[in-house]
């Protein structure tokens, strides 16, 4: 991926994040520069996982966190398939997210809050990739919001072959 870069369009980020209702879409925009995946993100007043009607934490939970984290690599691992970069098994992009991308370690440091009524940055580099013939393991290491949140391991699976049900 060195020396590329790639802007992802509103139309492209809305089918990636599509399998999230719309309020959970917190990637507003991303790109990829080289080996970092950029994007700005926006939480705002849903929190996924707090009763209907209960007022929300006034920062970013780790669950919300974690929505940011898999939209940025669901950004990446589609730019990869898309491009032609990686052996995807025959499979497309939106078929293997259906069926076969798991985050496997997602390690955060949190150093002070963040807002989630602002946006806010947040990166991840790619650092390696394992493969076997049916899955490839790629690793990240990043952080959100200035340092605010450190990540110093992300690792996700792509199966790209449907084991049996």
């Amino acid at each position: 991926m060195k020396n590329s870069r790639v802007e992802v369009t509103n139309e492209d980020l809305d089918r990636i994040l599509g399998i999230y209702n719309r309020e959970y879409h917190f990637l507003r925009s991303a790109r990829i520069c080289g080996d970092t995946i950029e994007g700005t993100f926006k939480v705002g007043e849903k929190c996924p996982f707090l009763k209907e009607g209960r007022e929300r934490f006034q920062h970013v939970s780790e669950i919300e966190l974690d929505f940011c984290l898999s939209q940025l690599a669901y950004f990446s691992i589609h730019n990869l398939i898309s491009r032609g970069n990686r052996d995807s098994g025959g499979l497309e992009f939106f078929e293997i997210q259906k069926n076969g991308i798991l985050t496997a370690i997602s390690s955060k440091k949190f150093r002070k809050p963040v807002n989630p009524y602002k946006e806010f940055k947040g990166s991840l580099e790619f650092v390696k990739v394992d493969s076997t013939p049916t899955n490839i393991s790629l690793f990240y290491e990043g952080n959100f919001d200035d340092n605010a949140v450190l990540v110093p391991e992300y690792v996700v699976s792509v199966f790209l072959k449907r084991g049996e049900k």
